[in-house]
C-alpha cells in the first residue's frame, strides 16, 4: 500500500513538471523561430530605416531613391537627359548612391558615368572606397575598376598616384574580373611599367594566369610587343578557346604569314567561333589594306 501511494505521488510530480514546461511555451514545445525570420525582420528594418539622399535637382529624385523600381530610376536616354550635375549637394548625394552596396549595380554604374560627365572631383576616391569595401561583389567592383581606369584626372600629383597605385594593387586582386580590368586600364593609360606585367601574364605557367592569358595577348598586340610573337604562335594550340582566338586575331593583325596554316585550320574548324576567327584572319592576311 505504501509503495502504491509513493508511486502515485512521484507520477503526479512528473505530470506537474511536464505541464509547467508546456505552459512556458505558449505556442507548443515544437515551435522554433527559424533564423530566416530574424534575417527577414532585419532586412525589413534596414529598408524601413532607409531615407533617400536629399537633392535639389528634381531630375535626380528617382535616381537617388533605391526603393524606387530600377525602370523608373534610369533610362536609355539618361546621358542626353541629364548630361551633367553642377550643384555640390546633388553631387554628394549621387556619390552616396555610388558607394551604397545595397543599391542596384546598374543604377550605380550609371551614377558613376554621370559623376564622370559632371567632373566630380571626389569620384576617384569614391571608386577606391567601393573597391575597398569588403561587402562589394565582384561584378560591381569590376565596374568600379573600369571607371577608375577611364578617369580623366586633374593635374593633381597625389590623386594620380593614388589611382595608379590602386590599379597596380588590383592586378593581384582575388577576383579575376578585377585583375583583367586593371590590366586593360593600365595599358590604355600607357603606364610605363605595365609592359613587364603583360609579358609575365603572357609567358607564365602559373594557373591563375590561364584566366587572363587571352587579355595578355590582346594587350601585347596593343603594345606592339612583336618580340613575343613566337610565344603567341605557340598559344594558337592552347587548350582554351578564348586564348586560341586571341592569338589568331593578334597574329593576323600583325600580318604574320608564318601563321597562315594555323588560320586555315581554324577556318575549317567545326567550332563556330574558331571558324569565324580563322576566316577573318585569312581575309586580313590577303587584304592589301
Amino acid at each position: 500500500m505504501k509503495f502504491r501511494v509513493a508511486f502515485l505521488v512521484v507520477a503526479g510530480i512528473a505530470i506537474a513538471v511536464i505541464c509547467l514546461q508546456y505552459r512556458a511555451q505558449p505556442d507548443g514545445p515544437s515551435q522554433v523561430v527559424p533564423q530566416t525570420v530574424h534575417t527577414q525582420e532585419a532586412n525589413k528594418l534596414a529598408v524601413s530605416n532607409y531615407a533617400p539622399p536629399v537633392i535639389n535637382d528634381r531630375r535626380l529624385s528617382g535616381i537617388v531613391n533605391r526603393n524606387a523600381p530600377v525602370s523608373n530610376r534610369i533610362s536609355s536616354d539618361i546621358a542626353s537627359r541629364i548630361s551633367s550635375v553642377t550643384e555640390s549637394g546633388d553631387l554628394e548625394a549621387l556619390a552616396a548612391v555610388l558607394k551604397d552596396d545595397a543599391d542596384d549595380d546598374t543604377v550605380r554604374n550609371e551614377v558613376a558615368s554621370l559623376l564622370a560627365r559632371s567632373n566630380y572631383i571626389g569620384l576617384a576616391d569614391a571608386l577606391i572606397s567601393v573597391l575597398e569595401n569588403a561587402h562589394e561583389k565582384a561584378r560591381f567592383r569590376a565596374f568600379a575598376t573600369q571607371h577608375l581606369g577611364g578617369l580623366v584626372l586633374p593635374n593633381d600629383i597625389d590623386l594620380k598616384k593614388r589611382v595608379n597605385d590602386k590599379l597596380h594593387a588590383l592586378l593581384a586582386d582575388k577576383d579575376v574580373e578585377i585583375r583583367r580590368e586593371s590590366l586593360l586600364a593600365l595599358v590604355r593609360r600607357h603606364d610605363p611599367g605595365i609592359r613587364e606585367t603583360v609579358v609575365q601574364w603572357l609567358t607564365s605557367d602559373a594557373r591563375d594566369k590561364e584566366e587572363v592569358r587571352d587579355l595578355a595577348i590582346r594587350c601585347a598586340h596593343d603594345l606592339d610587343l612583336r618580340e613575343h610573337i613566337t610565344v603567341i604562335r605557340q598559344l594558337t594550340n592552347d587548350p582554351g578557346e578564348a586564348v586560341r582566338i586571341a592569338a589568331i586575331v593578334a597574329l593576323s593583325q600583325w600580318r604574320d604569314e608564318e601563321s597562315r596554316p594555323v588560320f586555315e585550320k581554324a577556318a575549317a574548324s567545326t567550332v563556330a567561333r574558331l571558324q569565324r576567327a580563322g576566316r577573318a584572319a585569312l581575309e586580313r592576311l590577303d587584304s592589301k589594306n
